[in-house]
């Protein structure tokens, strides 16, 4: 668990507005570690919510095979956190990352039919000199997948919350 709040008490703080919020960002740091029971969960019931960024951690288990019932149908824009600093370089969890976007692609209509934008957050530490992920292969599968379905898939590599779209002083608002 990182310093600060833990992610399951952020989430019950949160979910009392639950039936307002628009908009939820939520960032941490390159090098957090995530207990199974430290999770953010389900944000279902957040029907109002249409931009949202977080920590793909908050929301699964690293043994959950889907992110499909994690979201409200409500959303627009989603930009999952991949925290890699505490990796070293290779994530040994990336075939499960790569099959749930799959899989959330494939059940775009069902589950997220008004979703525009999904970005995927290389969160790398500063200290590394990388210009990606490393999945090019599959990387490419899942710009075809998201595009067949009418979003627009991409990859943000940045160390810093500030270097990504959400994070931006100014960013494009709807």
């Amino acid at each position: 668990m990182a310093r600060g709040i833990a992610p399951v008490d952020l989430g019950e703080a949160v979910s009392q507005h639950a039936d307002t919020l628009i908009e939820l960002n939520i960032a941490c740091s390159c090098a957090a570690t995530y207990l199974v029971s430290s999770l953010f969960g389900s944000l279902i019931g957040y029907r109002h919510l249409r931009r949202l960024a977080i920590p793909e951690p908050f929301l699964v288990s690293a043994a959950a095979s889907t992110l499909d019932e994690a979201f409200p149908v409500s959303l627009e824009k989603i930009q999952l956190q991949y925290p890699m600093g505490y990796t070293q370089g290779y994530d040994t969890a990336r075939p499960l990352r790569i099959s749930r976007l799959d899989r959330l692609a494939e059940n775009k209509e069902q589950f997220l039919p008004k979703l525009k934008t999904l970005l995927w957050w290389d969160q790398h530490a500063p200290r590394w000199r990388t210009t990606g992920y490393g999945f090019e292969r599959e990387r490419e599968g899942l710009y075809k997948v998201f595009a067949k379905k009418g979003v627009e898939f991409g990859i943000v590599n940045a160390s810093s919350w500030c270097g990504t779209q959400f994070g931006r002083v100014n960013p494009e608002r709807e």
